[in-house]
């Protein structure tokens, strides 16, 4: 299996891409929570688009900072449970095929 789809946490934040290729490849999808900048990724890489990431060292970006959208994931009122997660890793597998936002939603299995 190829790296990019076993490491799951591409940070878009020190993404350097042409506005171009960004616009043509599709945006970021709303409706795909927490694998979104995963997801783009992998789009991104599927359509050979060039793209270079600043390495950490350049910037700093804190994940879990109080109040986040990944903070509110993990800690918040509607935190994500376990097989929502698995839910978004493997919906972004699968998504980034499409350029468009197909507006996926997680529908909890009544076991």
């Amino acid at each position: 299996m190829k790296l990019y789809k076993i490491i799951k946490t591409f940070k878009h934040q020190g993404l350097v891409i042409k506005k171009s290729s960004l616009v043509n490849s599709g945006l970021l999808k709303s409706s795909i929570k927490l694998t979104y900048g995963y997801e783009l990724f992998l789009r991104l890489t599927h359509n050979a688009v060039k793209i270079m990431s600043i390495p950490k060292i350049g910037y700093k970006h804190t994940n879990l900072r109080d109040g986040s959208i990944f903070w509110n994931y993990k800690n918040g009122e509607n935190a994500l449970t376990p097989d929502e997660v698995k839910f978004w890793i493997d919906s972004a597998k699968k998504e980034y095929f499409f350029t468009n936002d197909r507006v996926i939603k997680y529908e909890p299995q009544e076991v």
